[in-house]
This record gives C-alpha cells, structure tokens and sequence, in this order.
C-alpha cells in the first residue's frame, strides 16, 4: 500500500525523496518485524503470576461420597447395591400433612399385601360365606380349634 502512495511521476528529484522515505520505512518495518524477540519487560509481565501446574489436584477414591439411591417404588435394580444403599432412607421433602399410616410403606391404596398361596376356589368359597352367613375361616390358622378359626360372627 506504501508502494502505491510513494508511487508518483517519473521525475529525478521525486526519486531521491522517495528513496529516503523508503530507508525510514523499512527500517520501522524491520523494527516491528523483530519486536517479538525482544525481551518483555519485568514491570509489564505476568509471567511471576501464572504458575505451572504439572499434575492438578487428585481426589482419592474413598474420600467422594458416591452413594447412588434407590426409589422405592422401583420391582427391578439393574445392578447390585449394597445394603446400605438399598435399606437407606428415602431422600427428599417429606410432606408434614402425611398421618403416620400414609407414611407406612404399602403396596396398595389400602395398606400392604403379601402374596399367599391360597387355591382360588377356597378363596371364592370363603369370601362368598364371609358376605353370606358373616364368618369364615380364618386362613392363618392351619387347623380349626376351639372355635378360634373363623373370622366374624358365629
């Protein structure tokens, strides 16, 4: 760009002006061309603020709390917990406005229900004598005695 501003007429006397601005600028070029190899100096450096960090900061394994929690309404864990992390209490808000039988674990609206191996038929007949008459037999009990076995009124 410099070439083209310093190119004019073909005289004698512009040439020996435009050689001298030439030796000025060529020099500021050379200048500017090595001024990054010259040393930064002390006053404007960073370099006694910013340190060399070889290897950072190690955790050890042991010392980060990785426990993992389990929702308790989940049928399926797809990899081995450990006791303390499948017995652990549930974490979270506890809403204040539960009674102490809504907060009771349960399976269904109405409470807990385990599985019996009960035939289907007794269990029919049973419940149709329960409505019917008001008694039935009691199923935790094996065997009837004294009366005790049945459930309801006589």
């Amino acid at each position: 760009m410099l070439d083209i501003h310093n190119y004019g007429s073909s005289s004698e006397s512009d040439s020996e002006a435009d050689e001298a601005t030439k030796k000025v600028i060529t020099k500021a070029q050379t200048t500017d061309a090595v001024a990054h190899l010259k040393p930064i100096d002390p006053a404007l450096s960073i370099a006694k603020s910013l340190a060399v960090c070889s290897a950072p900061e190690v955790v050890p394994m042991n010392a980060v709390d990785v426990s993992r929690t389990i929702d308790p309404t989940v049928k399926e864990v797809a990899y081995n917990p450990k006791f303390e992390e499948l017995y652990a209490p549930v974490k979270g808000p506890e809403n204040p406005n539960l009674t102490q039988q809504m907060r009771a674990p349960r399976n269904t609206l109405s409470g807990y229900v385990e599985k019996a191996h009960i035939n289907a038929f007794e269990f029919e007949n049973q419940r149709r004598t329960f409505h019917t008459y008001g008694y039935a037999l009691d199923p935790s009990v094996d065997e009837v005695a004294d009366g005790q076995g049945f459930v309801g009124r006589l």
